[in-house]
């Protein structure tokens, strides 16, 4: 099948250009329908995650937890060398690793920088889209050590959380409400969203299916001479 995707027709032309753009950086030569559009959503995902490190980083300076400012900041350099050597190599395996790797390490050290699990606001929620990207884009099989690998970082946590809150540095009741908020509802929305991208999947595989079925069939009337 061609490494191409279709475009539709009624899309503004500056869109149609800007999807073959950036299909065209991630396709490889033998890449089907679906290689493409995993790669492509995985790319988009990360692409959309970049804003957010430049005020998290801000915010938290702010707040007086140099430290875990410094954890964005990081996450974000280390997601742009990832990009970039994606689109040079275009090896996937290797870039999706990496962006499970970063995403689950990066909450454990804002957890860890910012004082347990009340006080930093439970950002180790985040952890959890590890597992979820393994699911969409390596397979329910290879989601398992990364399941597992967030349930023992879990334990450990809760049973060290005593001593990590004594020495945390004190964030307003307000900053931690609103991060709160924004933890659950960006692991909310990541989650929704990667489940309805596969009932999507689904729902297009089924109005084919119905299509192909209600093909008329030739009879052997019609075939006869």
């Amino acid at each position: 099948m061609d490494a191409a995707l279709t475009i539709v027709e009624d899309r503004p032309p500056t869109f149609a250009r800007l999807w073959d753009r950036l299909v065209s950086f991630v396709a490889a030569p033998g890449d089907d329908d679906e290689a493409l559009r995993k790669k492509r959503l995985l790319l988009v995902v990360v692409l959309a995650k970049a804003p957010v490190c430049p005020s998290l980083a801000i915010a938290y300076y702010t707040l007086g937890v140099p430290l875990a400012a410094l954890v964005p900041v990081v996450y974000q350099v280390l997601t742009v060398l990832s990009v970039i050597a994606f689109l040079v190599t275009r090896n996937f395996d290797r870039f999706r690793f990496q962006q499970a790797a970063l995403i689950f390490l990066g909450p454990i050290a804002l957890h860890y920088f910012l004082g347990g699990f009340v006080n930093s606001s439970g950002v180790i929620l985040s952890s959890f889209m590890a597992p979820l990207i393994a699911i969409l884009f390596h397979g329910g099989r290879q989601s398992w050590p990364w399941f597992v690998a967030l349930w023992i970082v879990l334990l450990v946590l809760a049973a060290v959380d005593s001593t990590l809150s004594a020495q945390a540095h004190i964030i307003p009741n307000s900053a931690r409400v609103v991060f709160f908020l924004f933890h659950i509802g960006a692991v909310g929305s990541v989650t929704y969203a990667g489940i309805r991208y596969h009932a999507s999947l689904l729902d297009a595989e089924t109005a084919e299916q119905v299509s192909l079925n209600d093909r008329p069939t030739p009879t052997a009337s019609k075939l006869s001479p």
